[in-house]
């Protein structure tokens, strides 16, 4: 399969992985001040965005149809999971692939707040302690605490989580303002955040090695998700100049017959079809919509048949 054909089909089932299990609403961007300031990546999902689609709401039923005990415990709280959190965040070092746990901070914003931490003051085997002035809790049989700080959910590693806590109250270095995060900080400006899941990210050293072997120097990546009638998908790529963009939509124009093919017979023929690629700057975007039907045809692939009632 060729470069772009593997780009592509990756993009799609990252958000067929991420969109139902952490669909949130919010733009986020704002969020990073609250990431580790070595952070490489970024998460936010928007459900306020996406909750009005019809493929949002099939997808949660059909999320919560296979996961019996998750909806149990939703519908126990008096949690609506669909308008539970309107934005949620993640950030931390690494990539989709590899990301580090131990550095990794969770953000969620909404009116469910409120009623996950009364349920957690009902839960015995939590254990709750203090930290600058603020209450995180921890037990049972997760390394994860969780916190509440100027209204949002804040959870990370037990280790982590009074640093995750600083941030939150806004002390310590983040990754809104460090140098080492200015790549990071790159990506998120080069991503449409108005998707309703987006994700920025630094791209490791394989990851530009290979694509300085083709003449392309590549810094960051930003992918971007929408759900309406149909789910629509984009990629933009942060290149060292104009000149690397314009190399990397050359080639992957060239490639763009192979990719119909392929991704054709994955049955993403009309996916295929709507493929653009162009640049604007030192910025290269790719875009692609799939219909219902070839989402279902992508979850049969993933072994997901289930996948949006199917």
């Amino acid at each position: 399969m060729s470069i772009v054909s593997r780009l592509l089909l990756t993009a799609v089932v990252g958000f067929v992985a991420l969109a139902p299990a952490r669909a949130h609403a919010g733009n986020g961007a704002a969020l990073v001040k609250l990431m580790p300031e070595d952070a490489s990546i970024m998460i936010v999902a928007d459900v306020a965005n996406a909750r009005s689609s019809p493929l949002f709401k099939k997808g949660l039923d059909a999320l919560l149809a296979a996961n019996t005990n998750a909806s149990a415990q939703f519908t126990a709280l008096g949690i609506d999971p669909a308008t539970a959190f309107d934005t949620i965040a993640i950030g931390g070092v690494g990539s989709l692939s590899k990301l580090d746990e131990d550095r990794m901070v969770i953000v969620a914003e909404g009116p469910g707040v409120a009623k996950l931490v009364t349920a957690i003051g009902k839960d015995k085997t939590v254990v709750a302690k203090k930290f600058h002035g603020v209450t995180y809790w921890t037990g049972g049989n997760q390394d994860f605490s969780l916190a509440v700080v100027q209204k949002r959910i804040v959870m990370a590693r037990t280790a982590g989580i009074e640093k995750a806590i600083d941030l939150a109250s806004g002390k310590g270095k983040n990754a809104a303002k460090s140098p080492k995060a200015a790549a990071l900080r790159g990506a998120i400006a080069a991503t449409d955040t108005r998707h309703a899941v987006w994700i920025a990210a630094v791209l490791p050293p394989e990851a530009t090695s290979q694509a300085a072997g083709m003449g392309v120097t590549m810094q960051s990546l930003s992918f971007g998700a929408t759900l309406s009638a149909n789910l629509d998908l984009e990629i933009k790529v942060v290149t060292a100049a104009e000149k690397d963009a314009t190399t990397a939509a050359n080639l992957i124009s060239g490639q763009l017959k192979q990719a119909t093919q392929a991704l054709g017979g994955m049955g993403l023929a009309a996916a295929a079809k709507t493929i653009v690629v162009d640049h604007t700057g030192a910025i290269l975007r790719l875009g692609m919509t799939l219909t219902e039907s070839e989402i279902v045809a992508l979850g049969k692939l993933m072994g997901a048949g289930s996948m949006f009632g199917h």
